[in-house]
């Protein structure tokens, strides 16, 4: 019976502190996203319709100065030549569009605005039940909330608490019940 309580034990601690990284990783994601579009997601959907339009009329603009100068479509590669045999090895498309600049649908919004970040209290609350030793490692491998005070001081204090408590409870054999 004893060996079946350790191995919960560990299988708990081996989850919180999987949680605790994982969390750790989301709110550092979560940081730099709204470093990149601090704006509220309305205001960044209204601004990509924006630039679409402006891009459909600039298109539509090339289009007709074209026809009216008289000027032939640009050729394909069949048409163009001896010249034609050095580009097909590419496939690179001038219209191509950057992934950064494809409009996020409604849908997709709304889930953004679902999701709520993670909070600092959260991160504690996961570390003092057992997170706190790979979010401790996560802070420096993802150099990540190095410069707060309460993450610095409090994760190795509830580290000690956590070797304690093993040493407890798989050397001495006590159970805290």
């Amino acid at each position: 019976m004893l060996e079946v309580l350790h191995i919960v034990i560990i299988a708990y601690l081996i989850g919180a502190n999987i949680l605790g990284f994982t969390l750790l990783r989301i709110q550092k994601k979560e940081k730099l996203r709204l470093e990149l579009c601090p704006a509220d997601p309305e205001e960044v959907l209204r601004h990509h319709r924006r630039e679409e339009e402006i891009r459909g009329k600039e298109e539509i603009s090339d289009t007709v100065a074209r026809q009216e100068a008289g000027r032939k479509p640009d050729p394909g590669p069949e048409q163009a030549g001896p010249d034609a045999s050095e580009s097909e090895g590419r496939t690179e498309d001038p219209k191509e569009e950057d992934p950064r600049d494809v409009e996020p649908s409604e849908k997709d919004m709304k889930n953004d605005r679902s999701k709520k970040p993670v909070k600092d209290i959260v991160l504690l609350l996961v570390a003092a039940l057992g997170g706190a030793m790979t979010m401790y490692l996560g802070m420096f491998l993802m150099r990540f909330k190095l410069k707060n005070v309460p993450f610095m001081l409090l994760l190795p204090a509830l580290i000690g608490l956590h070797i304690g408590l093993i040493v407890l409870v798989f050397v001495r054999g006590v159970l805290i019940v």
